[in-house]
């Protein structure tokens, strides 16, 4: 499966706020005598921090993907499934991670922009993305190659 496009977004939003939170778990940890109730909650932190660690997305000739971190794929659709791609900006309320939006789920480590992919059933999804332009041409250039 040849990448026409490929491209990694680092999640530091992601990444910062989620390492804020375990050291002050661990700053608390440190100056209780409970510190064993903390190690779970650090555990799960360090855990979605390695996920949530970037956004790589790929458009083959005949697939767009998305994957978090080290390869969680979470997003794979069929190019010949979609109807259409459009630049977009997201609202600061609409967050980061995995989130279900007005505009149908999103899939984002940092940032605003984003691109919305509609489908040809009528639903759609938003890949955040620090180069939508690229990707919106990757995307329509492997859907006119495959014609």
């Amino acid at each position: 499966m040849a990448a026409r496009y490929e491209h990694t977004q680092p999640g530091y939003v992601t990444l910062g706020a989620m390492g804020g939170a375990a050291l002050v778990m661990v700053g608390t940890a440190l100056r209780t005598a409970a510190a064993a109730k903390f190690l779970p909650g650090v555990l799960i932190l360090g855990a979605a921090s390695a996920v949530f660690s970037s956004l790589t997305i790929m458009v083959t000739d005949e697939e767009l993907l998305a994957r978090f971190g080290p390869g969680v794929t979470v997003k794979r659709v069929k190019l010949a499934d979609i109807e259409s791609v459009e630049p977009v900006r997201n609202p600061w309320y609409y967050g980061w991670g995995i989130r279900l939006t007005l505009r149908g789920m999103l899939y984002n480590v940092s940032g605003f922009d984003a691109v919305e992919v509609r489908m040809r059933t009528g639903g759609s999804f938003r890949l955040g993305t620090d180069e939508p332009d690229r990707l919106i041409r990757a995307i329509e250039e492997a859907k006119d190659a495959a014609d």
